[in-house]
């Protein structure tokens, strides 16, 4: 299924990433909103939604300060939907919330270098003599994403380069709170992976310009996402289920005027399944008030 998806997604030419990257998209996004009327308040966090008799009427934030509301549409992460925002303790969401069926939490190691792959068409990747172990884990392989296909990634002659390091959320974790040790972790995702192109790209470790790695706590904190999943939950027989018996249901059932958007409440997860979500959810609300008929 993994491998399936993606390869029919091409075919039909429904793949593909946005020149500018997936920031232009979301702005895109953002610009037709306010176009419409709407307003956006950034760093304004949501810690709870206000329910009055079983419908929602309107958010709280962390500041205190409180919005009210109708409709209200959540597209965060599925576990702080369903703990915080309705005021349940986190514990009460173990049982639907597995560890075991997030999906991948991997370590992504990008690079900027001063050398020319454009010539290379589509990922590469390297089937390695000899594993190396970094991230928590043995790798007998890496593959490399170029992403000279974008000027404002790569400057005509440089290459901006990502490789992706299977790795887990609670192997991270559990070192976290010990800086040092988390830093040379990291350090040693992006010596592993400098080491290996520089042996199949001689001179490649001494035109490196760039450097950032993240790691799956790196992405739960800038994005919220629980565990840092790269796609929510990982593709199983549950998603054909869903598929089959017209799933997902944008409104939440237990509260009225409460929707909810993303892929965490999706059959299967990724940026494009996110904003197709949340279109997908006002057009519920549109259906609720007979104002849409798709």
């Amino acid at each position: 299924m993994r491998v399936l998806l993606p390869i029919a997604y091409a075919h039909r030419k429904m793949a593909g990433i946005p020149l500018k990257g997936w920031l232009s998209f979301a702005q895109a996004i953002e610009r037709r909103f306010i176009e419409l009327g709407g307003s956006i308040q950034y760093q304004s966090k949501v810690e709870r939604l206000i329910i009055e008799n079983g419908a929602v009427k309107g958010i709280i934030l962390a500041d205190g300060s409180r919005h009210f509301a109708d409709r209200v549409l959540s597209a965060v992460d599925g576990r702080f939907s369903q703990s915080l925002l309705l005021g349940k303790p986190e514990g009460d969401t173990k049982q639907t919330f597995n560890p075991n069926a997030v999906s991948d939490q991997p370590v992504q190691v990008n690079i900027g270098v001063d050398m020319d792959f454009s010539a290379e068409e589509g990922p590469v990747t390297y089937i390695l003599p000899d594993s190396f172990n970094a991230a928590g884990r043995e790798h007998g392989r890496i593959t490399v994403h170029n992403k000279c296909f974008d000027p404002d990634a790569a400057p005509k002659g440089k290459s901006a380069i990502t490789v992706f390091l299977d790795s887990d959320y609670l192997w991270w974790k559990d070192f976290a709170s010990d800086k040092a040790r988390y830093k040379r972790e990291k350090d040693r995702c992006a010596e592993a992976v400098i080491d290996i192109m520089d042996r199949y790209r001689p001179g490649f470790k001494d035109k490196i310009e760039v450097i950032d790695v993240t790691t799956p706590l790196t992405r739960e904190r800038y994005t919220g996402n629980w565990m840092g999943a790269m796609q929510a939950w990982k593709p199983d027989s549950s998603i054909i289920r869903a598929l089959l018996q017209s799933r997902p249901r944008y409104a939440y059932k237990d509260i009225q005027g409460l929707y909810m958007a993303g892929q965490w409440v999706e059959a299967w997860g990724g940026i494009t399944t996110a904003a197709q979500s949340g279109r997908k959810a006002v057009q519920a609300m549109c259906r609720h008030d007979g104002k849409c008929k798709i």
